[in-house]
């Protein structure tokens, strides 16, 4: 599968040492007894829902309605040959094209979706196939940040306990 668009723009691979410089993604505050802050709600998950449905049947496009043009997109540590930070549409492209150059198949389901604070996030089982025939399938966890109906800041975690932490909830077993 391909995904169109430059990888030569938008992409950003940052040494460890460079990491501290750039913009906080720590903590998200936490209302109590409040499901939803003012800036997200359940229209949020529907948003989130219906661009995973669109990444499921490889409509890249489709999905980019969803993204501001201006979005972060992170792994949350290092990941194969993907660059950590990638900006903008053309960033993403560009990631999502090294990323399909690795795996067919790929689906994303989520879960369950956990709002925090301002953003939400959501448990995804994640399901692909290497071009060397090796079948993954990983509970992972995506987190997003949504203004004006786009996704502003995306990371995505392999592993679900780091991004517990990373929005002040805790790990669950």
């Amino acid at each position: 599968t391909n995904v169109p668009g430059s990888p030569a723009r938008g992409v950003s691979r940052h040494p460890p040492m460079w990491e501290a410089m750039l913009p906080a993604v720590g903590p998200a505050p936490r209302r109590s007894g409040q499901r939803y802050s003012a800036a997200m709600g359940p229209h949020d998950e529907e948003l989130v829902r219906t661009a995973l449905e669109h990444w499921n049947r490889s409509d890249w496009e489709a999905v980019l309605r969803y993204v501001d043009p201006d979005v972060e997109w992170r792994t949350a540590a290092p990941l194969l040959d993907l660059p950590e930070l990638s900006r903008g549409h053309d960033g993403v492209r560009a990631f999502w094209q090294t990323w399909t150059s690795s795996w067919t198949n790929i689906r994303v389901d989520p879960e369950e979706f956990i709002p925090a604070g301002d953003e939400l996030l959501v448990l995804v089982r994640w399901q692909a196939t290497s071009h060397t025939g090796i079948e993954v399938d990983q509970r992972v966890a995506f987190r997003f940040l949504i203004r004006d109906e786009r996704v502003t800041r995306f990371i995505s975690y392999w592993e679900r306990d780091a991004a517990f932490e990373a929005v002040g909830l805790p790990a669950r077993s």
